[in-house]
């Protein structure tokens, strides 16, 4: 349970209280108040009775259960073959990037064999173009992974434009190739056994980053693009992913 002070446009003082309530292992009710600051004392208390009077969870429990569902996740990633991944790949997907019910873009993926050094694998290429706030985004993503499993590579750039400067291949080239309109973004990544090594660069400098990937449930980016052909069919749901923070330990 949250409470935060913040001040409206017109000047008053406002309170929002906020709450999380599991109620069970997949879905939790978000509890909210939103109350002027001079009203709390009153409220507060109607407020969290009305939290403690939820059927919760007991979280003890859900962890149990939360451990569980983790250990069968490590064990189906440990079943995958490079056998399975290959008979889940979609050679070419295109999808149309809506917003408010307007076409603003497209989204196409190309999934299938190659090798990388003389090693084979599987690669991922997702190439995307869209209108946001009056300027073009391109973007072209390649992801590699060996069968393996142990090695990884991918890169990506990304370039933003003003709506109607004459289009330059900028994404294909460098910061040096494009005008002045046009910003430039880069990443290159490295994979080895459990070491990552990731170069990034933009309008604001280079950056180098390096951590290690937890030992077990770690996900490549090429595996991302497969798990809708790898999990078995079952109701629609949302899916989580919790992503790895880079720091100086992990």
């Amino acid at each position: 349970m949250l409470y935060f002070s913040m001040t409206s446009a017109k000047g008053d003082k406002l309170v929002v209280g906020q709450a999380l309530i599991p109620l069970n292992l997949t879905t939790l009710a978000v509890v909210r108040l939103d109350v002027d600051e001079t009203r709390l004392a009153r409220i507060r208390p109607v407020f969290e009775s009305l939290l403690f009077s939820m059927n919760a969870r007991d979280t003890q429990d859900l962890d149990k259960e939360r451990k569980e569902l983790i250990q069968r996740s490590q064990q189906w990633k440990r079943s995958l073959t490079s056998d399975l991944m290959r008979d889940a790949l979609i050679t070419e997907q295109w999808f149309k990037i809506v917003e408010h019910g307007r076409d603003v873009g497209f989204l196409f993926i190309v999934q299938g064999r190659d090798t990388n050094m003389n090693t084979p694998g599987i690669r991922v290429n997702v190439g995307t173009r869209m209108e946001v706030a009056g300027r073009r985004i391109d973007s072209m993503s390649r992801f590699f992974l060996t069968d393996e499993g142990k090695e990884e590579q991918w890169s990506i750039r990304t370039s933003s434009m003003p709506l109607g400067l004459p289009r330059k291949p900028v994404v294909q080239g460098t910061k040096k190739d494009a005008p002045p309109q046009v910003q430039v973004w880069s990443e290159s990544g490295v994979r080895s056994d459990y070491t990552v090594k990731v170069d990034r660069s933009g309008p604001d400098g280079v950056k180098r980053l390096e951590w290690v990937i937890p030992a077990e449930a770690y996900l490549s980016q090429v595996e991302l693009y497969l798990l809708g052909a790898l999990l078995p069919v079952l109701p629609q749901r949302n899916t989580v992913f919790m992503p790895i923070t880079p720091t100086k330990a992990n």
